[in-house]
């Protein structure tokens, strides 16, 4: 069963790298962001992108580390996959959206 301390950490572990990207502190290039080959061809994609699934990341796990922080001790007792499975829900809002802003807007 995954502590509460553990979700914060892993929390902040996703979290943490998505900073730089939230403020367009990252150039394009092949290793760190959202990469895909429309965000690599054009630089303000790139930038636009990587700010808004950097922002997303940050909100998302923000929301995940509230939402482990009040739940009840019996609750995640009863259902040990709880806090695990909101941190797999908080990536995939990230990534979905993410992926659903540059379809639609690059």
């Amino acid at each position: 069963m995954p502590s509460r301390s553990l979700v914060f950490a892993l929390c902040a572990l996703i979290a943490l790298p998505a900073i730089p990207l939230a403020f367009e502190w990252v150039t394009p290039n092949p290793w760190y962001g959202f990469r895909t080959p429309a965000t690599l061809a054009c630089a303000a994609d790139w930038y636009e992108t990587n700010m808004v699934a950097g922002a997303l990341f940050v909100v998302s796990m923000l929301a995940v580390a509230g939402t482990a922080c009040v739940l009840s001790e019996r609750l995640v007792s009863e259902r040990p996959w709880m806090p695990g499975a909101l941190l797999v829900l908080g990536v995939g809002v990230s990534v979905a959206g993410s992926i659903f802003y540059l379809r639609f807007n690059a």
